[in-house]
């Protein structure tokens, strides 16, 4: 006899005797089936790893730590793009203003600083 025909000839019994009601075979196997989902949910349960804490505070802070983290990231992922490019259009001293124009079909840098005009040639290759 093999363990599920054993399970189904045992709730056969168990109803008989305690409720004097005989069901049929595919009722059986819904009850069957039903209380092996329900033990292996329990396992499963039972393997679910625990989170403790002592007191309140500590999943007030366990909790706002889970929170706190990624926003944390975020907002310095941000803040440093932010920060970036803000720094470089702060330092107008390091840029030079510059243009291309043509004349006697060379084509000219010019840059112009506050001191000179310089005027550089663009070879092609």
């Amino acid at each position: 006899m093999t363990d599920y025909k054993k399970i189904l000839e045992e709730f056969r019994t168990y109803y008989r005797n305690k409720y004097d009601i005989n069901f049929d075979d595919e009722i059986l196997y819904f009850f069957v089936r039903v209380n092996e989902m329900q033990k292996d949910l329990k396992k499963d349960i039972r393997n679910l790893p625990k989170v403790t804490f002592k007191t309140g505070w500590d999943y007030f802070l366990y909790g706002l730590g889970k929170w706190l983290t990624p926003s944390l990231v975020v907002t310095i992922f941000l803040s440093t793009l932010f920060f970036r490019n803000t720094m470089s259009k702060q330092h107008p001293q390091f840029m030079i203003p510059a243009k291309i124009f043509m004349k006697n079909n060379i084509q000219y840098l010019e840059l112009k600083t506050d001191s000179a005009n310089y005027y550089l040639p663009i070879q092609k290759k």
